[in-house]
């Protein structure tokens, strides 16, 4: 349609294709179609070494194709702003292992960085189980000196329940939690789970002025409270809220067991409106999606609140993820930052006399390493 590409072109005088690696056949002939030819400045950014989607259909040779098609300007974004130099060093001795050409990068993330400021260690191990020793034994060392639990991630490239499970076991004979962060990491990003977690911290304890304001902030909006109403509907809807805190948290004070906590959480939900949920996330109105969000956020938050023998703010903090050594895929720590990073079982095979190995690395001074932004090589 002629006249809807117009209106895109005259719409968007720029577009910005982030993670460009992992462009699919489809998403590069949208683009292609609606831009291609016009005025408008189209910028392509990504990294080869970071491709992570070709199993979804990302095309390899997108970059390549991007400059055959539209004869772009080639920028090489070779400052690295958020690992140390040694850190640098062994990412480009990576670089030939994955076939790329080498670079030139270098580290920029504080004056203060020395050129040796970065701690790598690579651990060799016979089998599953010396692996998970040496890799545990480090982290306890480092949690003696002073590191969180939750400041040490444990990276696998894919099924982490596959790789991870004595290393989980090894530290918790050292009661050390460590936990797979994949069903929690996709329910604390939902609306509906973070403002009950809020919700469920104010109900215990009023010492949370920023989480209140934001549950009371949600609730104005999802009751449909307007600035013309007159103060009395704004104090009805506080006096109501109070009183469901002071209810949640007389239950929790008491314990509550599975059908209980069923129960409370129900009568939550319920009070904040599953309707107008639905109607403010529209998302929420496909399916059962709604209900399979709030089953899993019920379950796993029960399963936190045995393990914290029923203290109220110790499985709210467990649930977060506050108190463990988190452990996830590749893909699912884009965007993090960690100031320890374990990859583990790198060399492993399912043949158990191959040898396995991990990486440790560690940045002491604070910004910890952050993996596949593609705008940094």
């Amino acid at each position: 349609n002629p006249y809807i590409r117009r209106a895109l072109h005259i719409t968007y005088s720029y577009v910005f294709l982030d993670e460009f690696q992992d462009t699919t056949d489809i998403q590069y002939a949208l683009v292609k179609e609606c831009f291609f030819g016009s005025n408008t400045k189209v910028t392509a950014v990504g990294d080869n070494k970071q491709r992570i989607m070709v199993w979804a259909g990302a095309v390899k040779q997108i970059f390549k194709i991007f400059c055959d098609e539209w004869n772009p300007k080639d920028v090489r974004l070779l400052m690295n702003h958020r690992s140390a130099p040694r850190l640098v060093v062994l990412q480009q001795e990576m670089y030939a292992s994955l076939k790329e050409k080498a670079t030139e990068a270098a580290s920029n993330v504080v004056e203060t960085v020395k050129e040796d400021d970065g701690d790598i260690a690579l651990i060799i191990a016979g089998d599953e189980q010396l692996e998970a020793g040496a890799v545990s034994a480090d982290i306890l060392e480092r949690i003696s000196r002073g590191k969180k639990p939750n400041e040490i991630c444990i990276l696998c490239k894919q099924l982490p329940q596959n790789y991870a499970s004595a290393i989980i076991a090894e530290l918790a004979k050292h009661g050390v939690r460590a936990r797979i962060e994949t069903d929690y990491q996709d329910l604390i990003k939902e609306p509906i789970v973070d403002l009950l977690i809020k919700f469920m911290l104010c109900a215990y304890d009023r010492k949370h002025p920023n989480e209140w304001n934001f549950v009371g902030e949600s609730l104005v909006e999802l009751w449909g409270i307007g600035e013309t109403q007159e103060n009395g509907v704004y104090d009805e809807m506080q006096r109501k809220l109070v009183n469901l805190a002071d209810t949640v948290k007389k239950t929790a004070q008491q314990g509550f067991d599975g059908v209980q906590w069923h129960d409370t959480l129900g009568t939550i939900i319920r009070f904040f409106s599953i309707e107008k949920i639905k109607a403010k996330f529209p998302a929420y109105k496909q399916g059962a999606h709604f209900d399979d969000i709030i089953e899993k956020f019920e379950n796993l938050f029960f399963t936190e609140y045995v393990a914290a023998c029923g203290d109220w703010n110790l499985a709210i903090e467990n649930f977060c993820g506050k108190h463990s050594v988190p452990i996830m895929t590749i893909h699912k720590s884009k965007g993090l930052e960690f100031p320890v990073v374990i990859v583990g079982g790198l060399g492993r095979r399912f043949n158990r006399d191959k040898n396995t190995s991990s990486v440790i690395m560690q940045k002491d001074f604070g910004l910890g390493l952050r993996f596949a932004d593609a705008d940094h090589n």
